[in-house]
């Protein structure tokens, strides 16, 4: 593996002005959920900040107006290192944005990844830069997340015979794999048409989800000739990736795991 070092993206906006989570905790964004006693984002700038190899560069978001009421991200943006960018309207666009100047390696990550440490950063980038592959996503294998968490609802991803969640974590290998986060752009573009995002991403594809046939290997092989280029993953073993801050549900399991009440 190359040792050049990693250039970190945070996304941090939100499409909606206030949300049920913000209006609950009483911030302007999601991302400044206080998690033990930190605003999440600060949570998840100090795991960038700790791991070896990796340094942040850009955060996307939140507006001004919210990030100038958390002193510590005000400090950060004055330094010459990281800079701050507008959000755009959807993650995908605020994620191109993101990495547009930025030369590979780029890790991608959210800002509401409150339970990010730099442990999990180090090992998630050295096994995606291993891979190869032109943009990498981590997934969290579904059997450890419902072992940790079992009381906790969780977006699963049903393919067959390895169910897993997200991580939000993704890595760009090389300048040609944006084209991924492009992709997921023009699907989002048609959110509200589901028939468009079935032409786009193939009938056949979604039915073999569907009935449970679909294996990941296989979505990746489709979803790599659709995105114009080569898509790969890692899988997380840490179940406490799987949790990010955006619910109420979600913040107070995050303030159980940080008091210790989980293992």
């Amino acid at each position: 593996m190359s040792e050049s070092l990693v250039s970190a993206v945070v996304l941090a906006g939100q499409r909606a002005r206030t949300t049920p989570l913000g209006e609950a905790a009483g911030v302007a964004a999601d991302v400044l959920v206080p998690v033990a006693g930190r605003a999440s984002l600060e949570w998840v700038v100090a795991a960038l900040d700790q791991a070896q190899g990796v340094q942040l560069r850009v955060l996307v978001g939140p507006n001004r107006s919210a990030l100038n009421t958390v002193p510590a991200l005000v400090d950060l943006l004055q330094g010459p290192d990281v800079s701050w960018l507008e959000p755009d309207g959807d993650p995908a666009s605020s994620a191109i944005s993101g990495v547009r100047n930025l030369a590979p390696p780029v890790l991608v990550t959210a800002g509401d990844h409150a339970l990010l440490s730099a442990a999990v950063v180090e090992r998630f980038c050295a096994e995606a830069r291993d891979l190869g592959a032109d943009f990498v996503v981590g997934l969290v294998p579904y059997e450890r997340v419902r072992a940790a968490f079992p009381e906790s609802r969780r977006t699963v991803l049903k393919f067959a015979g390895q169910p897993c969640c997200g991580a939000n974590l993704f890595l760009l290998n090389n300048a040609t794999g944006v084209r991924a986060f492009e992709f997921w752009r023009a699907l989002q573009q048609h959110r509200k048409q589901p028939r468009r995002i079935a032409r786009a991403l193939g009938l056949g594809l979604l039915f073999r989800y569907v009935t449970r046939r679909l294996t990941l290997a296989a979505a990746l092989a489709v979803l790599s000739a659709k995105a114009g280029c080569q898509l790969g993953a890692v899988m997380v073993q840490d179940p406490v990736v799987a949790v990010d801050v955006d619910s109420v549900a979600d913040w107070q399991l995050a303030e159980k795991i940080m008091s210790g009440e989980y293992p």
